[in-house]
């Protein structure tokens, strides 16, 4: 059956991570089908991922004139997943190496600096006539100060003035910081959830 297959390759799975020195693993189920095996095998939902949408012309202006905003190229990952780790948590901090695999297939990868110094960043992928954010990171001694907001305004600018006014971004539903943010800049949520599942595994 596929439960019993699932079964026989989550053991597997489990030494191989364990054997690499993993301590923990996080799942997104995309079917209640998948949530329903998680849960069986000692998995906890821990959140929800949701989705955040918004279209037209109009969002907030930056109020941190002071901030350059440039562009980066994918040998700057270990700048960006330094931001990262200091931002998030270890399970959702990005390795350097997703960074930088995320970088190269980008349509827009920019850092906000503050004299010199990078404060925050953002990565993301043009889908036809819609933007998605794949990710936007601040270090945690900059949130609050307009640093997300800066790089927010200048992704939609760029893109409105080559026609593209659809954007998407995904966050965790308790992050209630990033979704202010984004409420403020006319993102409204779509309906969409994905649970995500973690288990500790040492």
């Amino acid at each position: 059956s596929g439960a019993s297959i699932f079964a026989m390759l989550w053991q597997a799975l489990r030494l191989r991570l364990i054997a690499h020195g993993c301590t923990e693993l996080a799942s997104l189920a995309l079917d209640d089908w998948v949530s329903d095996l998680l849960a069986e095998h000692g998995f906890a939902h821990i959140e929800d991922i949701i989705t955040l949408q918004r279209s037209g012309f109009d969002f907030p202006k930056s109020l941190r004139p002071d901030l350059c905003i440039r562009h980066a190229s994918a040998d700057e990952a270990a700048i960006a997943a330094a931001i990262d780790r200091a931002a998030f948590l270890p399970l959702w901090a990005m390795h350097e190496s997703s960074v930088r695999q995320a970088a190269r297939s980008a349509a827009s990868f920019t850092f906000a600096e503050q004299d010199g110094r990078a404060l925050g960043y953002q990565i993301s992928t043009l889908h036809g006539d819609s933007i998605h954010l794949g990710r936007l990171a601040v270090l945690p001694e900059a949130q609050g100060s307009g640093v997300g907001g800066a790089l927010l305004s200048e992704l939609l600018e760029s893109f409105i003035r080559r026609g593209v006014l659809l954007a998407s971004v995904n966050t965790q539903a308790s992050n209630l910081r990033s979704r202010r943010l984004y409420e403020r800049y006319g993102f409204t949520y779509s309906g969409s959830n994905i649970p995500c599942w973690h288990i500790a595994l040492a």
